[in-house]
Parts: C-alpha cells; sequence; structure tokens
C-alpha cells in the first residue's frame, strides 16, 4: 500500500507505475518462494537448466519432464490457483504441455495458466495444449448428425456415465460442458486471441501426435482426438 500522503502529492502517473513496480515486486517474491518449494519437490534447482513441463497430467510420469498435477500423488503435487505463481522463475522452461486440463479451469483460471506458460517459457519456448474443440461440440447440433454417439462413447468408457444414458446430441453437448468438472471449453478462435494477448506469436493447430518440436506431443489420449483441438504457439525470440 502507498501512503496516502504520498498519493495526494505525486502526479497519478508517477503513482500508478509506482503501484505497478510495487504489485510485479510482490509477484516475483511469490515466484521465488514457490521455486523453492519445487526445488524441494524436484531436488534440482530450476534456474538455467533445460525444463519440460507436463501440466496437469494426474499420476501420470513422463520421462524426462516435470510431471505436474492437483493429485497428491503426483511427481509434482501442484495446484494452479488464479493470481498464483506457478513455480518457476521467468524464462526457466523450455515447453509447457498439457492435454485434457484447460477445460477443467474457469475461463480466467485457462488466461492464467495462458499467461503464467509465457511467463515461464524462455524465449522460442513452446506451449502445446489439446483440449476438448467447442467448434466440433457444438456441430453435433447439425441435423442428422450422428456424431455425437462417439463423444458418448467415450463418457460411458471412463463410466462417466451408464450405457445409453446419453441419449442424444443435447445430452452429450451438456456433458461436454459440465460433466467430468468441466468449467470452460475452448475453440482455435478464443485461444488464438488469448495466447495472442499473453504475448504469444503465431498460434497453430496441430494433429495427434504431430509438433514442430521433436518429443514435444506426448499426448497419449488417441481415442479423444476426433473431439480435440490441439495447438501450438511459440513465445517470441528475444
Amino acid at each position: 500500500m502507498i501512503p496516502r500522503f504520498v498519493v495526494e502529492v505525486l502526479p497519478h502517473g508517477i503513482v500508478t507505475r509506482l503501484a505497478a513496480a510495487r504489485s510485479a515486486a510482490r509477484y516475483r517474491a511469490r515466484v521465488a518462494a514457490r521455486s523453492s518449494e519445487l526445488r524441494a519437490l524436484t531436488g534440482a534447482p530450476c534456474i538455467g537448466t533445460d525444463r519440460r513441463l507436463n501440466m496437469g497430467c494426474g499420476t501420470h510420469r513422463e520421462p524426462g519432464w516435470l510431471n505436474a498435477d492437483s493429485n497428491p500423488q503426483a511427481e509434482i503435487p501442484l495446484v494452479l490457483r488464479e493470481g498464483e505463481p506457478l513455480p518457476f522463475v521467468d524464462s526457466s522452461v523450455d515447453v509447457v504441455f498439457s492435454e485434457h486440463f484447460l477445460e477443467h479451469l474457469s475461463f480466467d483460471e485457462g488466461r492464467h495458466f495462458l499467461r503464467e506458460s509465457q511467463r515461464i517459457l524462455r524465449p522460442g519456448g513452446l506451449f502445446r495444449v489439446s483440449c476438448p474443440d467447442l467448434d466440433w461440440i457444438a456441430g453435433l447440433l447439425r441435423s442428422g448428425s450422428e456424431d455425437w454417439r462417439a463423444l458418448a462413447h467415450v463418457y460411458e468408457s471412463i463410466g462417466d456415465v451408464a450405457e445409453g444414458e446419453i441419449d442424444g446430441p443435447e445430452g452429450a453437448i451438456n456433458w461436454a460442458f459440465y460433466g467430468h468438472d468441466h468449467k470452460h471449453l475452448w475453440n482455435l478462435r478464443q485461444l488464438e486471441r488469448e495466447l495472442s494477448a499473453c504475448g504469444f506469436g503465431v498460434v497453430r493447430r496441430m494433429g495427434f501426435g504431430q509438433s514442430v518440436l521433436a518429443g514435444a506431443a506426448i499426448e497419449r489420449r488417441r481415442g479423444e482426438a476426433f473431439y480435440s483441438l490441439i495447438a501450438e504457439a511459440e513465445k517470441p525470440p528475444a
């Protein structure tokens, strides 16, 4: 908090810059504290080393990656909270990857995740995401489309619903939006807009297992690729 007497005597523009600087300093302090937490979890520093972050992967441990999830049994138990930094210093990560994680965040939490990914990625670093494609799901309302059956089968196969419980496109669409702890669905247009606002470069739609960077396409849910939006964006070089 800037003292009131300072606010009263300084021009508004200077006060605004002082407040922003103090806010940034507090955020950097939280980053440093959380980075110390990460060192305790991984036994390795997060400065000056090549790192690939697999965010929201449950208990799966991808070799050569830092595998983080809110599950207490994850390699790195890590809960993403809006306003709280990821436990990495600026420009210290080479790749940020997530598969069917983004839809479990609210829109504001999702934007926070995108901003934090941009912050922690090194210049030229890669962001890769796979999530349900809102455009594909909305397309289930096309007259005569039977594609909803394939999506219903996915939810049946993972035990979300009983066989036959979803009996039409409306049920499949509503489950995609609200079932399985989903909070927000994205399409490519919205993802492009928000990634651009965060400072990423060109957003590319990618196929399952295809990437501009060798070893970055580590998605495992091939059976769900038919309704997934997979995209990549790079942090511009310094």
